[in-house]
């Protein structure tokens, strides 16, 4: 309904490139609404111009549209104040997000449009430990990495964190605990979270759009 005051999420019924926007609107405690799109939708929104690249997700607060995924979660974090204390923190904030989008461009090939079993279970035995190896050094640099990824409170990077690990988990590579424990640790401290908890348990919470089970 476009008289809402909700924010509204435009994108396909999949968790997919919206999903940190939906985890950053739920640890800020915002109530959204979600308009699924199909193949014929989005060709509707191209032509409307709607959609500025001609992609989704797109995310609509009042008169602000925005499209580019990351875009739009960095801008509810740091309006929701989960983007660091200060601009180092932010900074090294950024540098996990962008990490985090390379390794999932990393993947995503082996993905879609079909899943390449061969070639995860390549990924998962070498790239996959080593990239988890990177980012649990950098959790370690923090607190010995048994608190947030930055400084001393939630942020936007914890939330990505437990995305990454989720994924993981997914894709057969939870083996990789044994070197990069304090990720895992991270993304268990996210899912308590209340506000978390219960939106991982809600009709909110949608499937992933590839899987391997």
């Amino acid at each position: 309904v476009r008289g809402s005051t909700k924010p509204k999420i435009i994108y396909f019924p999949i968790r997919g490139r919206a999903e940190l926007i939906r985890l950053t609107l739920a640890a800020a405690g915002v109530e959204w609404e979600e308009e699924p799109v199909n193949l014929v939708k989005l060709a509707q929104l191209k032509q409307s111009g709607e959609a500025p690249f001609g992609q989704v997700p797109l995310y609509i607060e009042g008169n602000l549209h925005l499209s580019q995924s990351n875009a739009i979660a960095r801008y509810l974090a740091r309006k929701h104040k989960l983007y660091g204390n200060n601009d180092k923190e932010s900074a090294v904030i950024d540098m996990i997000l962008d990490g985090h989008v390379d390794l999932m461009n990393k993947i995503l090939p082996h993905l879609f449009p079909s899943i390449n079993r061969e070639e995860l279970e390549k990924f998962g035995k070498e790239t996959a430990p080593t990239w988890a190896g990177y980012f649990e050094k950098i959790l370690a640099k923090n607190n010995g990495g048994v608190g947030w990824a930055v400084g001393d409170k939630l942020s936007i990077a914890d939330l990505s964190t437990f995305l990454l690990v989720e994924r993981y988990e997914e894709l057969g590579f939870g083996g990789v605990v044994s070197i990069a424990p304090l990720l895992f640790g991270l993304k268990d401290r996210v899912a308590a979270i209340p506000s978390i908890a219960g939106y991982l348990k809600s009709d909110k919470r949608l499937q992933e759009g590839a899987r391997l089970s």
